[in-house]
């Protein structure tokens, strides 16, 4: 009999390592189960595997604009993940998958009432360059190019704010005819329009959001005041006036600093004239040299001008400003 017990064993144990085992069981757990849209509260969710190995890499499936994955560190037998929210309400699904075993949960990530667009040091630079940028552009292109969108002063700083937080692909440039677009890394919080505001960036009123404000509107609601010392100013900052007896007595002008696209020294001032009678108008670019020497003195930043309201500066570069 031993004789036939030994290869027997053998034969067992062979057959016992190549049959099929069952696929391992997973689990995900997470401390939260519902975050606020505002794209910085956290979840820690937990992935492991039953089989004792290393445990499956969580994904993200679906809502990618709801939740994303920052963090990942293995602990035997599980994998701990960082989850930090997004900026657009909704769900995420988050999967794990291991020997065709899957297992999935959801986060909900929940909208936030009265949230303001903020930005961190390093985008608010990424915001400041390309707002000046895709500002600027726009006096080299004049009239006959430019978007019909932007008609007057208040139109070319919403249209270069919007385009400031786009995804800045090749399909975006071309659209714009950007041949080629500056090689800026884009901001990275916000990917217009999945914003907490979705394409509503501009503040109109208590509690509501559009797409449109005038220049009056976005003083009042969308930027707040740095100093009536032009030497204050920052690129990508705004200089608003006020005009009595003007049909549309709110205007603005954008501090450039140095131009970006012919790399001259400035600092620069750039504004769109507005629609000059049965003309359109055009955006003109001048020195703040230039502009302190206006023929028209209710034009020049000077602190002695009562037309002259002061740099502001945008909202969104500065936490919890609505």
């Amino acid at each position: 009999m031993l004789r036939f017990g030994i290869p027997a064993l053998f034969l067992s144990l062979a057959v016992w390592h190549f049959w099929p085992s069952h696929p391992p069981r997973i689990t995900i757990r997470t401390d939260r189960a519902s975050l606020p849209a505002d794209g910085a509260s956290v979840a820690h969710v937990t992935v492991c595997s039953d089989d004792g190995n290393t445990a499956p890499d969580l994904t993200i499936r679906s809502g990618k604009y709801s939740a994303r994955i920052e963090q990942t560190r293995f602990e035997a037998p599980c994998t701990k993940v960082l989850v930090r929210s997004g900026v657009m309400p909704g769900t995420a699904t988050l999967a794990a998958l291991k020997a065709e075993r899957l297992q999935e949960i959801v986060l909900t990530v929940t909208p936030v009432d009265g949230l303001a667009l903020d930005l961190d040091a390093d985008d608010e630079t990424r915001f400041r360059r390309w707002f000046t940028y895709l500002a600027e552009a726009q006096y080299f292109r004049q009239t006959i190019d430019l978007p019909v969108e932007i008609n007057d002063c208040a139109a070319l700083i919403r249209f270069a704010y919007r385009e400031a937080l786009r995804s800045h692909d090749g399909g975006w440039a071309e659209g714009l005819g950007l041949r080629p677009a500056p090689p800026y890394p884009a901001v990275r919080k916000y990917e217009y329009p999945h914003t907490p505001l979705g394409a509503n960036l501009f503040a109109i009123g208590k509690g509501k959001y559009g797409q449109f404000a005038d220049a009056k509107t976005l003083r009042a609601r969308n930027t707040h005041l740095i100093s009536r010392d032009l030497s204050r100013a920052k690129p990508g900052d705004i200089l608003f006036f006020v005009q009595d007896g003007h049909r549309m007595p709110f205007h603005t002008m954008i501090y450039l600093g140095a131009g970006q696209i012919d790399r001259s020294a400035g600092p620069y001032v750039l504004y769109h004239t507005g629609p000059e009678g049965k003309q359109a108008g055009e955006i003109r670019r001048l020195t703040v040299e230039e502009l302190r020497r206006f023929p028209q003195p209710e034009w020049r930043p000077e602190q002695s001008n009562q037309a002259f309201l002061g740099v502001y500066r945008w909202n969104i570069l500065r936490t919890g400003a609505y």
